[in-house]
């Protein structure tokens, strides 16, 4: 019946669906409707004359072009303008389209003209000046305009010059460009004070005026921008400068002065000019030139066309804050004499001696001021701002004098065409660190050249100083009586001296330091103070820890805070527990660890349990009180061979972490072992002991084994807790150190005699001894040439080469009287590594001198000393190198290098006779040589020495120019420097050890390269490759390599075990050096999934319950990785998920597993017959039906038309379905079964845990559902 009532409602919707359509055809739409629909233009097109809407395309089409309506600016019939960089375009209602012209404006409007006055300043305020208008314009010039004398300018005679309004005059024609262009390059007769868009039509804004007057009795013609605005029409920021051209006719006939006069400077840029309000865009430029672009015919005040350079704002380069020739501000005075404009190319250099310079001691600033001319330079100033971290000593000019301690200023005088004068200023340095001091020159005339106008000396200064990795340690809420974790202050001398330090002392008892810092600390070195905080009192706890030392600051101050509070705290007696070994299936005694509630509250213990192959006990229960402890004890039962690892997790209600014991055990078979047989240790220094590393030998044949002897050879010794015999089932350890006696590789081996098949046993050593070794090439200098008292050498390098195989820590390199030195070397230098130590001379007296560098480090020969002589003279032949040493490329034996120069120049006030000039060791006079033997060099004059590298032996080559002549400090040394390289093959790796970090047991790392290069020059060939180790290697080189060539060496690791798994690649070829040893390191972890003692691994439930289990995941080897965790195996209708399902193990994890199963029903079936419902069975009336509906269809569409034709069809349909919904009876019901559950039996879910790249494991479960 449900089934019929579906239909039927069916039925009743389709038919009145039908009839209640409406098939009418569509009426047409009326013509206005129609009309509303159609898109019609409303304005008719614009057709533009065509030439004009060509030109217009091409030349403005791109533009973004913004209009402005007239509102004056130009004639009345145009209504929009847009003005841009060389254009104006117009739009008018009489000529559609766009137009251009040349003239931005062709009807200025003057009606607002007015001739302000200026308040005194640099401008000067004479009447005359005001008595000629410009009317009110915007790019708009005069005629040619009487000066009132004439100007030779540049070659030139120019009686007559035009003004105009962008802020310049031109004497051969008016200027309109408002854009300013580069005053270097131009074709323009130009002065421009101020080149710029000026619009004088603003509302408010002055116009320009000229005329003549007198200065300083002298005429003079003068032109006036005062209070002018800037394009379009702009006023609300105002210029105010001037021009003023002076007749200096009584000098010379046509010398004139130019003046550049500015009172106020408050925009730069016009609007078609790409400004924005008056700023930015292409700024204002000014200065002059003659038009031709000839060196020394032009020139710009710096700052010309640099956004905001000119600006009042600019307290630096603004125009109204500076002078040229004045001691007016805001004045540039530029003079012209005999047809040229008077200039000086005034240079500054300065120096710093000595570089580095202790703190406290003194630094002197020598500054040499050169004229380049062309022409005198007259009122030469030098200022020299002092750095704030250095105090002023004195000064002592040349010439002039000097006034100032924190700015130096120095009044020179007249300094003449190629003349110099120094200044020397001595400052003492307060801080260590780097000071960096500026000094600066300027001149009255025009400086072609200001870019050498400045000079910059930046100085080490040596001494300690103190940087603290934090000054605050929060150690946050701490029960009373409890110890945090500590936390570090790591201390740094990053000064350039040793750091004494006096002491570290805390100001409360709440706060424990302890630090690795000692009395000392050099520069570079590092230490830490660890602070931990116990607090005695509830609250709030405050200190500090000071450092009290010989650096600046001291004493340096940590402070420290941290709370008290009221809790119960876990302490164990001991964290790991070590079993051993065992042999498999035995259990050993136990061990115990004392947990004490060190807490000021009760502990609440809801879990002790064991993971891996461990089991516990302990007298804990649920409590302990504070104060009170109880024992955890624990023994191990190895199920297989090898290292196993474990815990003793304790979950409470003790605040943060969960703590564990950590528990390692090794698991042996039957038999007697050695967990391994080969030991390589990492790089030692010399001398000193390594940390140890343990084999375990262990006894699994039944009977006790008696040790007759452990013994050690080579640089290694050996401890073991064996005694005279291990019982069967246990083991015992030997532990090894290496003491290296020398460097590189050293070998040895532990032998195990004992009662034993197999006896005697063998551990294989090895290591590496390091050590640094200082070569230093040369070892001597000679600075040769007379070097004048007082004044510094080139500078000599030496070379420093750190030739041993461990880092050279390095003190200090400090030079003796009269010599200076500077390196790169800094603290450290790796092994295989060189560094630069450059050296000059600076005599303070005559004679020959002597001295050293002194280099304080970690090598055997500390310190080493390189021997300085250097000669010292007052008058006579000298002699200066371009260079005191050369340095040539690697050189294969046999061959000759290209040759090097070097230059001789006698810089002394007589002729010098050359004696002789010897080359020595592998080098060789080279063609191109101009001094000779017996030759004599002019005074000033100079001559050339060649020198090519020709190597008899494998290695660094070192060898001289000697020349002897009549100067002194003869002989001087050009010293010479080379490397030979082998003629036949040499291997070059570009690592010599690889480090593969942690990697699950069993799985293969990502591979790592080394590459291998023949830098020799014959081909190599290799013998051999050998592994050891869990690394395995592949490598495309081959037998052979060629010269120049390299081939790669592929390494991966795959750790068998956990924990530290050491190895090598050992090479063997025709190269020197074979064999060769690339180190592998790497670590295996893993981990491991179990339920902890107590929790079952089965359950029985009944079907629609769910079941929970717990397991433990725990890390070992230092596995930290992120870990994934799943479930498969559920029951039928059941499901089956794991809590958490991610998360990074680095310590024991639990998880919670849960099982779900779903209820069965006890539904009783219905029996009936079974078959197709009626709708779809074969009906042998359907065909019938379906031909009287189409019959009855079409013949009611003929009969009644449309309209009646559709409403009959309609009911034709509703009665074809009420024919089809009541045939075929009642129908058959569906079968009625029970409902589905989870069926009764046994199951075993399955839990994984398992990485990223695919590394896991699994552990079952067992199920019964009822």
């Amino acid at each position: 019946m449900k089934h019929k009532r579906l239909l039927w409602s069916a039925v009743v919707f389709v038919g009145l669906s039908l009839a209640a359509f409406d098939f009418r055809a569509e009426p047409a739409k009326n013509p206005a409707a129609r009309a509303r629909e159609k898109r019609v233009s409303v304005l008719p097109p614009v057709q533009p004359a065509q030439g004009v809407e060509r030109h217009a395309a091409e030349s403005y089409g791109k533009l973004p072009l913004s209009f402005d309506a007239n509102r004056g600016q130009t004639d009345s019939q145009v209504r929009f303008l847009s003005r841009g960089t060389g254009y104006t375009l117009f739009l008018a209602p009489t000529a559609p389209g766009m137009a251009r012209v040349t003239a931005k404006d062709p009807d200025p409007d003057t009606s607002n003209v007015m001739a302000p006055q200026t308040t005194a300043g640099a401008i000067r305020n004479l009447a005359g000046f005001t008595a000629n208008v410009l009317p009110a314009n915007d790019d708009g010039s005069t005629g040619a305009v009487p000066i009132g004398f004439t100007v030779n300018f540049f070659g030139q005679n120019f009686s007559t010059l035009f003004v105009n309004n962008n802020g310049n005059v031109t004497f051969d024609e008016p200027l309109a460009e408002f854009t300013p262009f580069d005053l270097t390059t131009t074709h323009r007769i130009i002065l421009a004070p101020f080149f710029g868009d000026v619009d004088t039509r603003g509302q408010g804004s002055g116009v320009v005026t000229y005329g003549n007057d007198n200065v300083n009795g002298r005429p003079a013609f003068g032109v006036n921008w005062i209070n002018v605005g800037f394009f379009a029409a702009r006023t609300d920021k105002l210029n105010s400068f001037q021009l003023v051209i002076i007749d200096r006719s009584d000098v010379t006939p046509g010398a004139f002065d130019v003046e550049f006069n500015y009172d106020k400077i408050q925009w730069e840029t016009g609007e078609a000019s790409g400004g924005v309000d008056g700023l930015g865009g292409f700024s204002a430029r000014a200065g002059f030139s003659n038009g031709t672009g000839a060196p020394e015919t032009f020139f710009e005040i710096s700052g010309s066309a640099v956004s905001g350079a000119f600006l009042d704002t600019n307290l630096s380069t603004g125009l109204i804050h500076q002078s040229l020739g004045s001691t007016q501000l805001g004045r540039f005075v530029l003079q012209a004499r005999t047809g040229r404009v008077v200039q000086a190319d005034v240079s500054l250099t300065k120096t710093a001696s000595p570089d580095p310079v202790p703190v406290g001691s003194n630094l002197t600033y020598t500054i040499t001021v050169t004229n380049n001319g062309p022409d005198s330079a007259t009122g030469v100033t030098v200022s020299d701002p002092l750095p704030p971290s250095a105090t002023f000593v004195s000064d002592t000019p040349s010439q002039g004098s000097c006034t100032g301690t924190s700015i130096v200023v120095c009044n020179l005088g007249t300094l003449a065409n190629a003349a110099r004068a120094t200044i020397t200023i001595v400052v003492r340095p307060t801080s260590t660190g780097t000071i960096t001091n500026t000094a600066s020159v300027t001149a009255n005339e025009v400086d072609p050249n200001p870019a050498n106008n400045t000079a910059t000396q930046v100085t080490t200064v040596s001494g300690p100083r103190v940087t603290l990795s934090t000054t605050n340690l929060n150690f946050g809420s701490q029960p009373v009586g409890a110890t945090s974790p500590p936390q570090t202050v790591t201390l740094t001398n990053s000064g350039t001296g040793v750091l004494t330090i006096t002491r570290i002392t805390p100001t409360t008892r709440d706060f424990v330091p302890t630090d690795t810092c000692g009395s000392s600390l050099a520069p570079g070195a590092s230490c830490i103070i660890t602070v931990a905080f116990t607090p005695t009192a509830v609250g709030t706890r405050e200190g500090s820890i000071a450092v009290t030392d010989n650096a600046p600051g001291s004493p340096h101050v940590v402070s420290l805070t941290g709370v008290g509070i009221l809790a119960p705290v876990i302490t164990l007696s001991s964290t790991s527990l070590i079993f051993g070994s065992r042999l498999i299936g035995t259990t050993s005694p136990s061990q115990t660890s004392t947990l004490t509630n060190s807490g000021t509250a009760v502990l609440n213990i809801a879990s002790i349990a064991a993971s891996g192959d461990f089991a516990q006990a302990n007298n804990c229960g649920s409590s302990v009180a504070a104060g009170a402890s109880c024992t955890i004890s624990v023994t191990f039962n190895p199920t297989t061979a090898g290292f196993r690892t474990g815990g003793v997790a304790i979950t409470s209600d003790a605040r943060g972490s969960v703590p564990v014991i950590t528990l390692t055990g090794i698991g042996f078979a039957p038999g007697i072992s050695l967990s391994s047989t080969i030991l390589i240790f990492a790089d030692q220094f010399v001398g000193t002991t390594s940390v140890p590393q343990t084999v375990a030998l262990n006894n699994g044949s039944g009977t006790s084994l008696a040790i007759r002897s452990i013994v050690a050879s080579g640089d290694f010794a050996q401890t073991n807790t064996c005694g005279s015999g291990v019982a069967s089932g246990s083991g015992c350890t030997i532990s090894v150190t290496f003491t290296p006696t020398a460097r590189g590789t050293r070998t040895g081996a532990i032998t195990i005699t004992d009662s034993g098949s197999g006896s005697p046993r063998t551990i294989t050593l090895s290591g590496t001894g390091a050590a640094p070794v200082v070569t230093l090439i040369p070892p001597s200098l000679s600075l040769t040439g007379n070097q004048t008292v007082g004044t510094t050498s080139l500078p000599l390098p030496v070379t420093l080469t750190n030739s041993g195989n461990a880092a050279l820590t390095i003190t200090s390199i400090v030079a003796s009287l009269n010599f200076f030195q500077t390196s790169n070397c800094g603290n450290s230098l790796a092994a295989g590594t060189s560094c630069n130590i450059s050296v000059t001379f600076t005599p303070t007296m005559p004679g020959l001198l002597t001295g050293t560098i002194s280099i304080t480090d970690n090598a055997a020969d500390s310190p080493q000393k390189i021997s300085l002589t250097g000669n010292a003279v007052d008058t006579g032949p000298a002699v200066k190198l371009s260079t005191l040493s050369l340095t040539f490329a690697s050189q294969p034996l046999g061959t000759v290098s290209a040759a090097q120069t070097a230059t001789l120049t006698n810089t002394g006030n007589a002729a010098l006779t050359i004696t002789s000039i010897v080359a020595s060791g592998d080098f060789i006079p080279a063609t191109g040589t101009i001094c000779a033997n017996g030759g004599s060099v002019a005074a000033s004059a100079s001559c050339t020495i060649n020198a090519s590298f020709a190597p008899t032996a494998i290695g660094a080559r070192a060898g001289a120019i000697t020349i002897t002549d009549n100067a002194g400090g003869s002989p001087h040394v050009i010293n010479l420097i080379g490397t030979g390289t082998p003629s036949g093959p040499a291997v070059s790796l570009s690592s010599t050890s690889l480090e593969f970090g942690g990697q699950p047991v069993g799985t293969t790392s990502v591979a790592k390269v080394v590459t291998l290069t023949n830098s020799g020059n014959a081909a190599l060939t290799i013998t051999r490759f050998e592994s050891s180790g869990d690394y395995a290697p592949t490598n495309t080189c081959g037998t052979s390599v060629a010269v120049g060539a390299s081939c790669t060496i592929t390494v991966t690791f795959t750790p068998t075990v956990t924990g530290p798994r050491k190895g090598a690649i050992t090479t063997t070829d025709s190269a020197p050096g074979s064999p060769r040893t690339i180190a592998l390191s790497g670590t295996g972890t893993d981990f491991s999934i179990a339920a902890p003692p107590g929790s079952p691994t089965t359950a029985t439930i009944s079907a629609g319950q769910a079941a929970t289990f717990t397991m433990t995941i725990a890390p070992s080897g230092g596995f930290n990785d992120t870990i994934t965790t799943g479930c498969s195996g559920a029951p039928p209708g059941g499901a089956c998920s794991v809590s958490p399902s991610a998360f990074t193990l680095n310590t024991t994890t639990k998880i919670t597993i849960t099982v779900t199963t779903t209820a069965r029903s006890n539904a009783v079936p219905v029996s009936g017959p079974q078959g197709v419902p009626p709708l779809v069975a074969p009906r042998l009336d359907l065909p019938w039906l379906l031909w009287l509906l189409t019959v009855t269809s079409l013949g009611s569409l003929a009969m009644f038309g449309r309209k009646r034709g559709s409403l009959a069809f309609g009911m034709t349909v509703l009665f074809g379905l009420l024919c089809l919904g009541c045939a075929g009876g009642a129908g058959a019901p569906a079968p009625v079964g029970p409902t589905a559950g989870t069926p009764p039996g046994n199951y075993a879910p399955i839990v994984t845990a398992s990485t990223s790249n695919g590394f896991s494991h699994s552990s079952p479960l067992s199920l019964t559902v009822k």
